[in-house]
């Protein structure tokens, strides 16, 4: 882009550069940050080997997510009969392969769902995306992008607005009652895909009596977890398959670790150990009254069942605690 020595390239340079774009909010407001957005890479869902965008508008007063496929991007920007690649998200889901998911919300964990190693192998990438219900802050949705055309026609209306996601449209569950949700990939070698949820819903305060709990399932146990509760309906009551000793459930705890904890932070990190499955990350912010202290803990997967043997029991649920009993 730039023919400087020094390899510093301006703002402005990018973009004069061809086929960069700008994009700007549908909607505008008096409050800037209500103007904010977030920009994140997806897999190649229209098949033309270039990754797709996600834009999302968080501060707005209706949270909105846009799915922007690569190959609508040129006619995006003539939109407006002016190529100059500048696109009014307005315009964006009028286009074939492009849509906007109202009255979602999308963890930031997740805002970018695939590794650059991903990138060179499109073919073992993951489509799936968790969303929690702005309506029903306890309840989150795991939904296969590629199948967002046909959540679209479920109003009887294609409008490429996507406003509710209906569980027997192939690969899309609930999960109610569960206010966190992730996708993890360990690595491109393998296609077993995980998920880790937490009860604890996002912005609320995590005490004795809330405590910090997360579960940890593959994806390939949807089919089985779906029918604990006796229906097979695309619905999974992870606290019901927990109330009947779930054997494909992990359940991890933290005990005294979060204590007076004001934020928790959940991510996956990468496949440390080499053992198929993704090692997790677990910010803590603490405030005791005077200051605030922060802690951070990586736990690989294939220590869990070590870890779940030091209370003498082999039932999958880990006291992460108890590899630090003095706090």
């Amino acid at each position: 882009v730039s023919a400087s020595p020094d390899g510093n390239v301006t703002l402005n340079e990018i973009t004069q550069a061809e086929k960069t774009y700008t994009f700007y909010p549908e909607f505008d407001s008096f409050f800037p940050l209500e103007t904010l957005m977030f920009v994140g890479r997806l897999p190649d869902l229209d098949q033309d080997s270039v990754d797709e965008l996600m834009v999302l508008t968080p501060s707005s007063q209706t949270t909105r997510i846009y799915i922007l496929a690569s190959g609508d991007l040129e006619g995006m920007d003539m939109a407006d009969f002016t190529v100059d690649g500048k696109i009014n998200l307005a315009t964006s889901y009028r286009f074939p392969n492009s849509f906007r998911i109202d009255h979602f919300e999308l963890f930031q964990a997740n805002l970018f769902p695939s590794t650059v190693q991903e990138s060179m192998n499109r073919e073992s990438r993951s489509s799936f995306l968790p969303l929690l219900d702005l309506g029903t802050s306890q309840q989150s949705y795991l939904v296969d992008l590629r199948n967002l055309a046909e959540h679209d026609n479920a109003d009887g209306e294609r409008d490429g607005v996507v406003t509710s996601f209906d569980t027997s449209v192939q690969h899309t569950w609930t999960f109610p009652n569960l206010g966190y949700l992730s996708v993890c990939k360990a690595d491109d070698a393998t296609t077993r895909m995980q998920l880790v949820g937490s009860l604890t819903a996002v912005g609320e305060s995590i005490s004795a009596s809330n405590p910090l709990e997360l579960l940890v399932f593959d994806t390939d146990k949807l089919a089985s977890l779906d029918g604990a509760d006796s229906a097979s309906d695309g619905s999974v009551a992870l606290d019901t398959a927990l109330m009947r000793d779930s054997a494909e459930i992990w359940q991890l705890s933290f005990g005294q670790l979060t204590t007076n904890t004001l934020f928790a932070y959940v991510s996956c990190a990468g496949d440390f150990d080499a053992d198929g499955h993704e090692d997790i990350l677990v910010s803590l912010t603490q405030f005791d009254g005077q200051r605030s202290r922060a802690h951070v803990i990586l736990f690989a997967y294939s220590d869990l069942v070590a870890i779940d043997r030091l209370d003498g029991n082999e039932d999958l649920r880990v006291d992460l605690s108890r590899l630090w009993p003095n706090g």
